[in-house]
């Protein structure tokens, strides 16, 4: 079994996703809690897979969005921690 890497974020095991017109469902299979997240946001859950750290993530969505660098790893961190607080991330 590989270890997983602490400073990856790691979508939950018992998290599902499913595209929707609005953005990404997120089910929550363990306490039955659905989360719809806007398009950025789900991209942003999108890209824990455990194979980018935050600075990665930052930097990938920066270029998508075609802004600033620091400020993307700002809201990153933000969102990251909404998403460790309701559960999603391992």
């Amino acid at each position: 079994m590989t270890q997983r890497d602490p400073t990856k974020p790691n979508l939950h095991s018992e998290i599902t996703t499913r595209e929707v017109d609005e953005g990404l469902l997120v089910h929550d299979e363990r306490s039955g809690q659905v989360h719809v997240l806007n398009r950025s946001a789900g991209r942003l859950l999108g890209l824990c897979d455990g194979r980018h750290d935050v600075g990665e993530i930052a930097r990938i969505l920066a270029l998508e969005g075609n802004v600033d660098e620091s400020r993307t790893a700002a809201d990153v961190r933000t969102i990251l921690a909404q998403f460790q607080r309701l559960g999603l991330l391992a």
